[in-house]
């Protein structure tokens, strides 16, 4: 009992790590306008960079819906080449009056909910508590360790989610997983990638359809910018459970040594 009230109250108002056989979670600083920025590239991505990932996947499947029904992103495309007209053509107003709505409030929530995680994380910060850096069930291993940031940017830009599974998030891995396949299928990825090295340049533009190809780069880059935030974060929390670890059972961090038991006569311990 001694030793868990000095590493930690095991049961703190604002918890800073939840780690479960199922994925990590954890209570994190938010920059409130990289927040808005996610939720005005992809609604519900602003939600997952907060760790709400129910929130995040119901805006996010919205997003999709309500994106593809309305031809969103075949009028952006379309507006991008400077077909004005095609593009007004193409463009659903029923339902593009309906994104409209759903779009503000994404960003207006991640913005109001980043700044109250905001401060229940100082909170968080100032109350001692003990962080559980391991787990351990029946269909899973999970842990805390020491990662290096640019190799999980690197897993993810092969495969948006690789990079999340290399943390051990899977629940957040998994969506990204199914958002990527069912993304590159849709958009024809793969048939402008083989017309590309074919050099059939009339094969690529039959190949992509710019609905769901317009998705890409924000799933790209989302994957990669939360592989590195979550990266860099869980190592501090790993940092910080082995320090109260080990200056529990070996030492006072006031000594900033640690003290280990001498070897008795004889070579015994």
């Amino acid at each position: 009992m001694k030793r868990q009230q000095e590493n930690g109250n095991l049961n703190p108002r604002y918890p800073k790590l939840l780690l479960t056989g199922t994925s990590i979670n954890y209570l994190r600083w938010n920059n409130v306008y990289m927040t808005v920025w996610w939720g005005l590239s992809f609604p519900g991505f602003g939600q997952w960079y907060q760790g709400r990932y129910f929130y995040g996947l119901v805006l996010i499947v919205w997003e999709f819906f309500i994106n593809v029904m309305a031809h969103l992103n075949t009028a952006i495309y379309y507006t991008m080449a400077g077909r004005f007209k095609e593009a007004g053509d193409v463009l659903d107003q029923r339902w593009f009056l309906m994104y409209i709505a759903i779009y503000i409030f994404a960003v207006w929530d991640s913005y109001f909910t980043g700044v109250e995680l905001n401060r229940r994380g100082a909170v968080a910060e100032h109350e001692p508590q003990s962080l559980k850096s391991f787990s351990l069930n029946s269909l899973s291993v999970d842990f805390l360790m020491f990662r290096d940031p640019r190799l999980g940017i690197i897993w993810s830009l092969l495969v948006p989610g690789a990079g999340h599974f290399w943390l051990q998030r899977k629940v957040l891995a998994v969506f990204f997983f199914v958002c990527w396949m069912m993304t590159v299928y849709m958009s024809g990825l793969p048939q402008g990638v083989l017309a590309t090295f074919l050099g059939d340049a009339g094969g690529i533009g039959r190949a992509f359809d710019p609905q769901w190809f317009l998705f890409i780069p924000s799933l790209y880059m989302f994957a990669c910018y939360d592989t590195y935030v979550s990266t860099c974060r869980l190592n501090e929390l790993f940092m910080e459970e082995q320090e109260k670890y080990l200056t529990v059972s070996w030492g006072r961090a006031s000594t900033g040594k640690i003290a280990f038991p001498k070897a008795k006569e004889g070579g015994g311990t």
